[in-house]
């Protein structure tokens, strides 16, 4: 997932990802200000939810991390591996099957 290119811009203290369709309307910088310093509102890692998902993927901010990049990057190799290739399984997931008492409401 390209998406987590992000974690390696460790030059920046942290990075916001916009989805091509997200239209922000207004300066987005107050999430960045909320998020850093001794008095932090939001966390260093952000993901926004909204009425019908638990997290929308289209916007997150994180902070950069080279270790945790190379941790994704590993967990996309075995799961590519696990899949011999194949198309990514819609229910087995990343390598947790969804089921009781895994839960989620709005």
């Amino acid at each position: 997932m390209d998406k987590f290119e992000i974690l390696d811009l460790v030059q920046y203290s942290r990075v916001l990802f916009l989805d091509s369709d997200i239209m922000p309307f207004c300066n987005l910088d107050y999430l960045f200000h909320l998020s850093e310093g001794p008095n932090a509102v939001l966390q260093e890692n952000l993901v926004f939810a909204t009425r019908n998902e638990p997290a929308n993927g289209g916007i997150f901010m994180l902070k950069p991390n080279h270790t945790d990049y190379l941790n994704i990057k590993e967990i996309q190799r075995n799961q590519l591996l696990a899949n011999r290739g194949g198309p990514f399984n819609e229910i087995k997931g990343w390598g947790h099957r969804i089921q009781h008492p895994d839960h989620w409401s709005n």
